[in-house]
């Protein structure tokens, strides 16, 4: 029963949670039913499993109460002697209007938008926890088979489907999978290889199907690399260098491949050929599209200058100005858009628009202030804790998953330095899940350190 109620929500959030626009009609499906699943879990977890993740919990949960603290109406005389205040002070005091109470977030819509968001987090983290005693197993698959969905739909964009773009404000004719926004699928396919490849490193070789599980995976592994090419994300294709580094770590360490690779298993190099041969197939076909058709790809961007992209590093000094400013109380979650307006500079101006810092640590600090800034420090001190425990764990088992967690939640963190992933309900869900991961993983050591 948990299972399947596990599965709908990954499939719903798959298909509703791709972009981080507030006005996408798809989050008005998203937001409500995520409460429904957050009821449930309430009503079925136990103690225990909610300690597993206790954590991650209280992490999403401290963002909502700010996000709450954010909306409170503050008397006039401490709202008007906040930064950012000044203009809106002299307005009241010329129209009369100097006993209005306004709360600290600049814009209060945003920052109710931002609250309800952190539904899919929660409700994420505390599916991980309710599984955490059962079938602990069904943690990640769910969410590598949507990461693997993501791809194909991008294959098939990528060969033409116009249709199979979810959303109005996308980056068109660039194979975005689930996704909005070229980078974010770039993410997940990075993602996606780390996962493939513990996947890999996990195989059982007293299993019959051993053999298949492990073709499979490399055939998934050959289909990657591709379409990171094709997508036209230049980040996404620069953090596949680090990437690569931790697949090929865990894969020197994988039972089943160091067979395949020495020759034991007939069947299984039969399948490889036989699913590269596929592959292959499939790439020509793919890459000969492109060859006559217009769509760029990562490669070519390389070399390229992107205006929007050009945007980040001219405003970059102005968001650090911001940052002094707004650094103790914050502007407002989701306010970041409407405040940079004022800080824009005239020369600057254009068709194209920082909807979003597109840097998340100072985006963070500004919206948040100096509490969001402690709670993120207490955060990634956690989560280098937990990592370094199950490293120093001795087992080998215990030493490829702390590997593949710091790949895995690295890739969205380090995206994070040049765009904003984790503010799509999808990115939430999938980093959600894997710091919910490492903590029931730091449970279950601790549970075997006792037994020993």
């Amino acid at each position: 029963m948990h299972l399947a109620i596990y599965f709908a929500f990954i499939l719903l959030v798959g298909l509703t949670g791709g972009g981080s626009r507030p006005d996408i009609l798809s989050l008005l499906l998203l937001r409500p039913l995520a409460a429904l699943f957050l009821i449930y879990i309430v009503w079925r977890i136990s103690a225990d499993e909610l300690k597993a993740v206790r954590f991650p919990l209280l992490f999403i949960g401290s963002l909502m109460v700010i996000a709450l603290l954010q909306l409170v109406p503050l008397p006039p005389v401490i709202w008007s002697s906040l930064p950012g205040r000044e203009g809106v002070a002299q307005l009241d005091e010329l129209f009369g209007m100097q006993d209005v109470w306004r709360p600290l977030s600049l814009e209060p819509s945003r920052t109710w938008n931002a609250f309800f968001s952190m539904f899919v987090p929660l409700v994420a983290v505390g599916f991980v926890g309710l599984l955490w005693n059962r079938e602990r197993r069904w943690i990640l698959p769910p969410i590598l088979a949507m990461g693997v969905l993501s791809m194909v739909v991008g294959y098939l964009q990528a060969l033409g489907a116009d249709s199979l773009y979810f959303y109005r404000v996308t980056h068109g004719h660039h194979p975005v999978g689930l996704f909005a926004n070229k980078n974010h699928q770039a993410v997940l396919l990075n993602w996606l290889l780390l996962t493939v490849c513990y996947m890999i490193t996990r195989i059982d070789l007293r299993d019959r199907r051993a053999s298949l599980r492990l073709a499979s995976g490399l055939a998934l592994v050959f289909l990657i690399y591709p379409l990171l090419f094709v997508t036209g994300s230049r980040a996404g294709l620069l953090l596949c260098a680090p990437v690569s580094v931790v697949c090929a770590v865990m894969l020197w360490q994988a039972p089943a491949l160091n067979r395949a690779w020495q020759g034991s298993s007939r069947r299984v190099r039969l399948a490889i050929t036989g699913l590269g041969g596929s592959v292959l197939a499939a790439l020509a076909m793919v890459f000969g599209y492109l060859a006559i058709t217009e769509r760029q790809t990562a490669l070519t961007r390389l070399f390229e200058s992107d205006p929007a992209d050009e945007l980040r590093w001219i405003y970059l000094p102005k968001i650090f100005e911001m940052m002094r400013d707004y650094w103790l109380e914050g502007i407002g979650f989701g306010a970041f858009e409407s405040v940079f307006y004022g800080y824009e500079n005239v020369e600057n101006l254009s068709t194209s628009y920082l909807n979003q810092a597109h840097f998340e640590p100072l985006q963070y600090v500004i919206e948040t202030g100096l509490a969001g800034l402690l709670l993120l420090v207490a955060a990634l001190v956690w989560v280098v804790r937990r990592l370094l425990r199950l490293w120093h764990a001795g087992d080998g088992k215990a030493r490829i998953l702390a590997v593949y967690l710091c790949g895995a939640l690295g890739v969205w963190l380090i995206a994070g330095l040049v765009d904003y992933p984790t503010r799509t309900p999808l990115g939430q869900l999938v980093f959600a899940i894997l710091t919910g991961f490492l903590a029931v993983s730091s449970i279950d050591l601790e549970r075997h350190r006792k037994i020993g």
